[in-house]
């Protein structure tokens, strides 16, 4: 599978953190792997996909990491505001 990653022009790995632990932020300038885990998991979610579908089918091993990776995109918050009732 890496030589398929690189072929892509991703890294086989995350960027680094700066700062320490989790709290680090990440350096967002290379694109790799672990950003495609993310944009795929905000994706499905968006499309309706059920929540459990969404954990098993990228490997995460609960609900709560799964949402660690969920990003609500644009388009999606402005579909929610256009449900709303007007007042």
């Amino acid at each position: 599978m890496s030589s398929r990653i690189v072929q892509a022009g991703l890294r086989e790995v995350s960027p680094r953190r700066s700062g320490s632990g989790h709290d680090g932020r990440r350096n967002s300038n290379a694109l790799c792997f672990h950003s495609l885990r993310h944009t795929a998991v905000s994706l499905l979610k968006d499309a309706g996909i059920p929540q459990a579908t969404v954990q098993e089918l990228v490997g995460h091993s609960s609900a709560e990491m799964s949402a660690l990776y969920t990003h609500v995109g644009r388009e999606s918050l402005e579909r929610a505001a256009a449900a709303l009732p007007a007042l």
